[in-house]
């Protein structure tokens, strides 16, 4: 595993979340073309506190990206079918949303950074998915290969999900 791999795993598993170090790393990661998908979301599988990060900050991507879909401003042919995909997967065939209810929207006027609670992790884990949102879209649609790839494999909910829209391989698409 690389430098950047290593840190960006030290920072999700810390208990002092700070979402500078993991946006960073996690962009340098996104940014490679070697990454160690595997031993990844191995040590992420492994400690509790980093999958509780990283099953959040997927769940929040996945809905950051579909309802940024509705707006056909918000992406382009790069990472248009990775945000086709977040939709089918946060919207079912009525409608509705399939996501838990655990992402929710924010209004980030509304949170006083200084207070380390559960709320406040859920709205750092939130503000990755912001973070990712505002990278180039050739990125956006790789880590959306890694969101896929990482809820795939650890995640039952989405398996299910994926199932449900016909799109039981999601986790083998880390290039869509």
């Amino acid at each position: 595993m690389r430098n950047c791999e290593e840190n960006f795993l030290l920072a999700l598993k810390s208990d002092e979340f700070d979402i500078n170090l993991v946006c960073g790393f996690l962009s340098e990661i996104i940014n490679s073309f070697s990454i160690s998908t595997n031993e990844m979301i191995e040590e992420i599988e492994n400690n509790l506190v980093a999958k509780m990060h990283m099953d959040q900050i997927s769940w929040y991507w996945i809905r950051t990206a579909a309802e940024a879909f509705i707006n056909k401003g918000n992406y382009d042919d790069r990472n248009k079918a990775s945000y086709w995909n977040c939709y089918r997967l946060f919207h079912s065939e009525s409608g509705e949303k399939s996501i838990p209810d655990f992402t929710k929207e924010y209004n980030l006027m509304d949170f006083d950074f200084s207070v380390k609670t559960l709320e406040e992790r859920r709205v750092s884990d939130y503000l990755v998915s912001v973070y990712m949102r505002h990278e180039h879209r050739t990125l956006q649609q790789t880590f959306t290969g890694f969101v896929f790839t990482y809820l795939t494999r650890t995640n039952q909910l989405f398996q299910e999900i994926t199932k449900e829209i016909g799109e039981d391989r999601m986790g083998y698409m880390w290039m869509i």
